[in-house]
């Protein structure tokens, strides 16, 4: 550990001492980015990380938590994200590494380190069930929780690493309702931007009633474990489920059913961290927020075919710059549809 001076530098190497005095402020938890919070009470501590050089985006397979088991790594310096293929190809770790997030602002403002946990982002999932099992003895209280796909073990093809760090992830699942059928999921981050970019389809198997089928994309997001005084949220649109239909565990958030879920924290010295996940009105079919213990689930009903959706995160100067970053990542969703023929 060593001390730091709340500069911003690459977050990297940002350390506080524990008891370490700045600013009048105590530094309480030691922390750094090679590791990140996987529940509200743990961490993970990363291994074998490559050093990204400036403007690069590496993809990278790596047994990052040290437990056997393959992981794709995608870092552009300003994300770090880790898919674990034999887990459902499901998304535990999306990391914040943004120079502008200084160490004091993650100490004091609550900045969570990780925009999910070790539920995972990303879980894939069907529209259409099987019926309930009339033969099993599980308790019900086990199938409670969305799970999807978590423990299957999905292909990993890495496309691109250097300007633009993208790997494509396939599983073919032959008891989705009714015949089968396969997932197809691009994770994407460019130099430069704190923005995953996913871009996901599913193809049904033929069969009768195959077109009913829909791509579920289950998010379990670390909503819950910061508690701000305040949070500034942008107004709710027409449609929207504002924050007053949240539980009280929840800090507020606006849900536009239709555009994004929208979180805003209030920085160090009047500045607001924006994360939001965005997508196009008809790439989705419904958006819903669905609380848990330690989470919240962002559940996508996605429309057939290629469709986007990003994960992005924003510094703002203002509760207003905060507000214009929201509606310019909608802005470059509109005019970035998506590589693939839809």
């Amino acid at each position: 550990m060593f001390r730091f001076d709340g500069s911003g530098a690459r977050a990297e190497d940002l350390k506080a001492d524990v008891g370490t005095t700045f600013e009048g402020h105590t530094m309480l938890f030691d922390y750094g980015t090679r590791s990140a919070p996987l529940s509200p009470h743990a961490y993970a501590t990363f291994a074998n990380l490559r050093d990204v050089p400036a403007g690069s985006a590496l993809a990278y397979e790596s047994d990052v938590f040290e437990d056997g088991a393959p992981a794709v790594v995608l870092d552009n310096r300003l994300l770090r994200v880790v898919t674990v293929t034999e887990g459902g190809a499901r998304v535990p770790v999306v990391e914040l590494l943004d120079p502008q997030i200084t160490a004091m602002e993650r100490q004091m403002s609550y900045v969570p380190d990780n925009l999910t946990d070790a539920t995972g982002a990303l879980r894939d999932d069907v529209l259409v069930q099987p019926p309930p099992s009339t033969t099993d003895r599980i308790g019900r209280w086990t199938r409670s929780y969305p799970a999807g796909m978590f423990n299957r073990s999905y292909s990993a093809t890495i496309e691109q690493s250097g300007a633009r760090a993208r790997v494509r992830l396939v599983y073919h699942a032959p008891d989705t309702v009714p015949a089968g059928g396969t997932f197809e999921r691009l994770l994407t981050l460019d130099q430069g931007a704190a923005r995953l970019i996913v871009d996901e389809r599913y193809i049904a198997d033929a069969a009768p009633g195959a077109d009913a089928q829909r791509l579920v994309s289950l998010s379990s997001l670390s909503l819950d474990w910061y508690e701000p005084t305040h949070v500034f949220a942008p107004p709710a649109p027409v449609g929207a489920v504002a924050s007053s239909s949240a539980p009280p565990a929840l800090p507020p958030y606006v849900l536009d059913p239709h555009a994004s879920l929208v979180r805003i924290l209030p920085l160090y010295r009047g500045r607001f961290l924006v994360t939001a996940v965005t997508w196009r009105a008809g790439d989705v079919e419904d958006a819903r927020l669905e609380p848990h213990r330690s989470n919240a689930t962002l559940r996508l009903q996605l429309a057939p075919g290629w469709r986007r959706f990003t994960f992005s995160v924003h510094v703002a100067s203002s509760v207003e710059a905060a507000h214009d970053a929201v509606e310019a990542e909608r802005a470059w969703l509109e005019a970035n549809p998506g590589p693939v023929a839809r």
